[in-house]
C-alpha cells in the first residue's frame, strides 16, 4: 500500500519523464530542421558562388565567334578578329586607333571582336578565351606575335590575316601597322576583307596610321 506522498512522488516523476521525452521529440525536431536549413543554405551559397564564377569567366571563343557570325550575317559584314593580351602594348596601341573617329570607319564594314591569348602566368592568365590560341593558329597565327589580326567571312572563311607574305622577317605578322610596310598590307586587308568600307574611308585610314606612326629611336 502507498501513502499520499508516494503517490504524488510517482505522478511527479511521470510527468517529468514526459516532459523530458517531449523535450528531446523537439530538439531532435529542432536539430533536424536547423540541419535542413544549413544544407539548402550551403547549396544555394555554392550556387551563388557557382554562378558568380561564370560570370567572371571569359566566354569561350567557340561561342563568342558563334555569336559574332550571327550578327555578321544580320549586318552584311565581315568579321575582323583581333588576338590580344593584357601585356600587349601594340595591342593597346591598336584599340587606341579603333576608338578614334577615323577608327571608328571600320565598322561600316567589319564587326570587331576581340580575344584574348598567350597571356603571362599571373593575375590575367585566367582572362584568356577558351579555344582561343587553337583558333589563333587555324587562322595563320600559330608562330605569329600579338597583335594578330585575321578578316573571316560570316561563316568563318578567313579571307586574309596580317601576316604579310612579302615580309622576310621569319614573323610576317605586322601587329600594329606602323612602318609604310605594314600600313600598306593593312590596306590590301580591308581592300579583300572589308569591301563595305568606302575607297574614301580607306584612304582616310591609311593616312591616318601613316601621321600617327610611332617615331623611331
Amino acid at each position: 500500500m502507498q501513502g499520499p506522498d508516494t503517490c504524488l512522488l510517482q505522478k511527479t516523476f511521470s510527468q517529468g519523464v514526459v516532459i523530458a521525452q517531449i523535450s528531446r521529440r523537439r530538439n531532435r525536431a529542432y536539430n533536424t530542421s536547423m540541419q535542413k536549413l544549413l544544407r539548402t543554405g550551403l547549396a544555394l551559397s555554392l550556387a551563388a558562388m557557382t554562378v558568380v564564377a561564370m560570370a567572371d569567366s571569359p566566354a569561350p571563343t567557340k561561342k563568342m565567334m558563334d555569336a559574332v557570325y550571327a550578327k555578321a550575317k544580320s549586318s552584311g559584314k565581315n568579321v575582323l578578329v583581333i588576338f590580344h593580351a593584357s601585356w600587349c602594348g601594340w595591342c593597346h596601341k591598336l584599340d587606341g586607333f579603333l576608338k578614334e573617329d577615323t577608327g571608328k570607319k571600320l565598322t561600316t564594314g567589319l564587326e570587331i571582336i576581340h580575344l584574348d591569348v598567350l597571356e603571362n602566368d599571373g593575375p590575367h592568365k585566367g582572362d584568356e578565351n577558351p579555344g582561343g590560341r587553337e583558333f589563333m593558329a587555324t587562322l595563320g597565327g600559330a608562330e605569329a606575335g600579338l597583335p594578330f589580326c585575321a578578316i573571316v567571312d560570316a561563316k568563318g572563311k578567313m579571307l586574309i590575316n596580317s601576316n604579310d607574305p612579302t615580309n622576310k622577317g621569319a614573323n610576317k605578322n605586322i601587329g600594329y601597322p606602323a612602318e609604310p610596310s605594314e600600313v600598306s598590307h593593312f590596306m590590301k586587308m580591308l581592300a579583300v576583307g572589308a569591301p563595305k568600307v568606302s575607297l574614301a574611308d580607306r584612304k582616310l585610314i591609311g593616312e591616318w596610321l601613316k601621321v600617327h606612326a610611332p617615331k623611331q629611336g
